[in-house]
């Protein structure tokens, strides 16, 4: 499994990880890898960042996770107190992009297709 390292935010990646949402590559017919954290794959950590080797399914989770907190969430919850979290998703969702991740969100009708809401 080819992996890429990439140098991203602490914080929101620490919070992704604290959701318990990294997890390893499916192995044979399993829908989800097994739970991993940070230090699975940890390659360098400085004051401010960490320098981590995903796979391109990590990254692109990890984009999707980051896009939904940076532009506060959404969900009709109060995000008021959550500024450092959406900061760093903001400079997390950024880094990867430029970093090449290649992502396309999903739309909200499929969105809600795929959470099996309705599109009323």
């Amino acid at each position: 499994m080819n992996t890429t390292i990439y140098k991203l935010p602490k914080c929101f990646l620490q919070d992704h990880d604290y959701r318990e949402l990294l997890r390893a590559a499916p192995v044979d017919d399993a829908e989800y890898g097994e739970l991993i954290s940070i230090k699975d794959i940890l390659v360098k950590e400085t004051k401010s960042h960490f320098f981590v080797a995903l796979t391109d399914e990590q990254a692109r989770e990890l984009v999707s996770d980051a896009d939904f907190y940076r532009d506060g969430g959404g969900g009709g919850m109060d995000w008021s107190e959550c500024g450092a979290i959406i900061s760093s998703a903001r400079a997390t969702y950024n880094a990867l992009i430029k970093q090449g991740v290649v992502w396309t969100p999903m739309s909200i009708t499929a969105a809600s297709v795929y959470y099996g809401g309705n599109n009323e």
